[in-house]
């Protein structure tokens, strides 16, 4: 974050999806103990977009606000994504 080495693409709408740690832990553990298989999603039930939580993040670690890139730049150095 000091170094500035994540943008802010775009608006900043693309969304994330946070778990804390011992929520993880917790549902894992739960899964074992109920002898459950499968895949499971175990995030926050609130998504956050890029534009809130980049910039309150640098905040917390004491950095500028990341740099805003377009996405046109973006697409550039990481590739177009396969998912829409």
């Amino acid at each position: 974050m000091r170094k500035r080495q994540f943008p802010l693409v775009g608006g900043g709408t693309g969304y994330s999806s946070w778990v804390h740690l011992d929520d993880a832990a917790s549902a894992t553990v739960l899964a074992v103990e109920q002898q459950v298989s499968g895949v499971f999603n175990i995030v926050d039930d609130e998504p956050a977009p890029a534009g809130e939580w980049l910039p309150y993040l640098a905040r917390c670690a004491g950095a500028k606000p990341p740099v805003r890139v377009p996405k046109w730049m973006a697409r550039l150095s990481a590739g177009k994504s396969r998912c829409r």
